[in-house]
């Protein structure tokens, strides 16, 4: 059964931070608004008391924790790194979204047991070379972006989707 209770407590415990979020249009909130969306969705319709399929109750449980994981994570940044600096996250939004990105597709790669010492390696590099971004807060051009990618066509198979882009697909398959 989902737990639509645990779930509305948390949202409401971080409705600040999101609502933080998209006010600064941050491409952060982009990240996970459409997880938020899904589970929304789903804890409505649990609410009521209608039933789900087994199908939606594991979409939901993976998409709160994911969803708890990525604000956690944001969190962080904006904490430590930024000190509470909003405009300094927002100027920085991009690199946290690549390096949450990464940690999602490290994840999924893991999980399909297709994760070697070569894609190790060059995900340490990006992730190195994004925390040197952050924690000096330099300026850094979005070609670096390309960088990454090519860096990572090297190493991930095509058509590899992170659970973010899972979620992408459930949300266009629920039609919300």
């Amino acid at each position: 059964m989902i737990n639509y209770s645990d779930y509305n407590a948390y949202i409401m415990q971080n409705n600040d931070f999101i609502g933080m979020l998209k006010d600064n249009k941050t491409i952060l909130y982009e990240r996970v608004f459409e997880i938020k969306t899904i589970l929304d969705y789903l804890s409505e319709i649990a609410a009521k008391g209608n039933k789900l399929q087994e199908e939606m109750h594991v979409i939901f449980e993976v998409g709160f924790s994911y969803l708890h994981e990525q604000l956690e994570e944001i969190k962080l940044y904006y904490d430590i790194y930024f000190k509470k600096n909003v405009n300094q996250l927002k100027k920085y939004d991009k690199f946290i979204n690549y390096s949450l990105y990464l940690s999602d597709l490290k994840d999924t790669l893991i999980d399909k047991a297709i994760y070697g010492q070569k894609t190790k390696t060059t995900f340490e590099k990006i992730a190195n070379k994004i925390d040197k971004i952050l924690k000096g807060l330099k300026k850094a051009d979005d070609e670096i972006f390309d960088e990454f990618n090519i860096m990572l066509e090297e190493c991930v198979p095509v058509g590899t989707l992170t659970t973010l882009e899972v979620f992408a697909l459930v949300s266009e398959e629920l039609n919300i």
